[in-house]
């Protein structure tokens, strides 16, 4: 993963979809769970800005999102979390 453009654009070269979750849940502080099942790599650019991400601007996200036909949808679902608290 590389930001290009002073952080405008967000490149991936020979990533997976999983991958681009993965960014897009740490940039955003949001799950993000990849439902493709799509297990190749792939080179993409996307046109939104890091500020996008962690701005949690999903629209911004997903019309960047669209040419790969791909598109974040907002539900509520489980998911396992892990919760780790300091020791005294």
């Amino acid at each position: 993963m590389l930001w290009k453009d002073f952080g405008n654009r967000l490149e991936f070269q020979n990533e997976s979809l999983h991958a681009l979750a993965s960014e897009t849940e740490a940039l955003a502080n949001i799950p993000v769970v990849d439902e493709t099942s799509v297990t190749n790599h792939f080179d993409f650019d996307l046109n939104c800005s890091q500020t996008d991400l962690e701005s949690r601007d999903l629209d911004s996200l997903n019309q960047a999102l669209d040419p790969l036909g791909l598109e974040l949808i907002p539900t509520n679902m489980p998911i396992k979390m892990l919760v780790v608290e300091k020791a005294p």
